[in-house]
């Protein structure tokens, strides 16, 4: 009778081969989870130097990864916005684009991606002209639109919508009238009511955010509300920093704050 010994051989070492192969995957994919906690602490201890070497960490193992990837093109956006000169600027700005495209090309149901698309269009719009800056406002609407549409937790984008509704409902008139010659009218959707209501969202989900209270103080005093303002800026000066920003977006409050009072 022929051994069925080698068959059995062959399954047996199949099965250790494919189990060595699941091990090594999972092993892979708990690094990651490491990475991306260890990224997201970084950023939250104001080392975004850091932070940025690990999520390109993940990317070398994972060029796919979503978390990996909208966080590179924010932070290329954030840095863009602190450098001292325009050039400088857009260089950032048109990485941090080419990032949020590439996420968006692989995630495309991503509220994170059209998030980060949201944030690198809007620094693109700081130094386009008049005509340009309208059209990619209703860009910026769009992609953070499809954020909360996607993920009505997500805060960050409530908070750029909050910006957002804020900066388009409140044009001065040369803006406005430029708005009517070039395209018939301004964005639809923009309110103040909206902006509120945006800022109240990002607020109930993120409490502590030093950059979501002073966006909406400075809501709240471009509507005429001061007292609401000085509340916001009164609460946020007894936050502790945390993010890189956090120090001189309170210096910020404090300006603000001296001239409401």
């Amino acid at each position: 009778m022929k051994s069925l010994f080698p068959h059995t051989l062959i399954l047996l070492l199949t099965a250790v081969i494919t189990l060595l192969a699941v091990e090594s995957v999972s092993a892979q994919e708990s690094d990651i989870d490491s990475m991306l906690d260890e990224a997201s602490e970084l950023v939250e201890s104001a080392d975004e130097s850091g932070a940025m070497e690990v999520f390109k960490e993940v990317l070398e193992i994972d060029p796919q990864n979503s978390e990996a990837i909208w966080n590179v093109s924010v932070l290329y956006a954030q840095r863009g916005n602190r450098a001292d000169n325009e050039d400088a600027q857009q260089d950032y700005f048109s990485t941090a684009d080419e990032w949020a495209e590439k996420c968006l090309e692989y995630h495309p149901d991503s509220a994170a991606c059209h998030f980060s698309k949201a944030v690198a269009i809007g620094r693109k719009a700081q130094n386009a002209g008049t005509r340009d800056r309208i059209r990619m406002s209703e860009e910026i609407k769009e992609h953070a639109d499809r954020a909360v549409d996607l993920d009505p937790d997500f805060f960050r984008a409530w908070h750029l919508l909050g910006v957002w509704h804020t900066e388009v409902a409140n044009l001065n008139w040369a803006e406005r009238t430029a708005a009517r010659a070039i395209f018939g009218g301004l964005p639809e959707g923009a309110s103040n009511e909206k902006a509120e209501e945006a800022f109240q969202k990002a607020m109930e989900m993120n409490p502590n955010s030093i950059l979501i209270h002073l966006d909406f103080a400075i809501y709240y005093e471009e509507v005429g509300e001061d007292e609401k303002a000085i509340e916001l800026l009164e609460k946020l000066l007894e936050f502790e920093p945390k993010l890189k920003d956090d120090e001189d977006l309170k210096e910020r409050a404090r300006e603000l704050l001296a001239d409401l009072q």
